[in-house]
């Protein structure tokens, strides 16, 4: 279980006293965050990195960053402004895409990719979890 307390985010138009300008706080206990870490480490370790997340993929992935993406887009652009070629992009921000993945979808797909011991630890770190929010002394159910 986790207990999540609410940060303001301040870069959202909203004012404070709606609910949907909090983002949530998770508040994990060590042990949890060394879970995880050993998690990630033995996932990396199990699959090539391209195998898993596609190289075009930036967020997500150590060693890559926005000024990276950026560098690879401009650099795409010039090439096709000398070749003469059309140049065309969509950019898509998805408000709260972490918060709205498919969990299903998401492990069929790990499934496929990693090894079993691994995918099964994943499964279970990812299913039946909750949490409760704090606000001021009240918790909820």
């Amino acid at each position: 279980m986790e207990i999540l307390s609410g940060d303001h985010d301040s870069q959202t138009r909203q004012t404070p006293a709606t609910t949907n300008s909090y983002r949530p706080i998770s508040l994990l206990l060590l042990l949890s965050k060394i879970f995880e870490r050993l998690l990630i480490t033995r996932t990396h370790a199990a699959m090539p990195k391209d195998e898993l997340l596609p190289l075009h993929q930036f967020g997500f992935r150590e060693g890559h960053s926005t000024i990276h993406q950026c560098h690879r887009i401009v650099n795409h652009i010039m090439d096709s402004l000398e070749e003469k070629k059309m140049c065309a992009s969509m950019f898509l921000d998805i408000e709260q895409a972490f918060d709205k993945v498919w969990h299903q979808g998401l492990l069929y797909k790990l499934r496929k990719k990693l090894p079993d011991q691994i995918f099964l630890i994943l499964n279970s770190h990812i299913n039946d979890r909750y949490f409760q929010v704090k606000t001021e002394n009240a918790l909820s159910q």
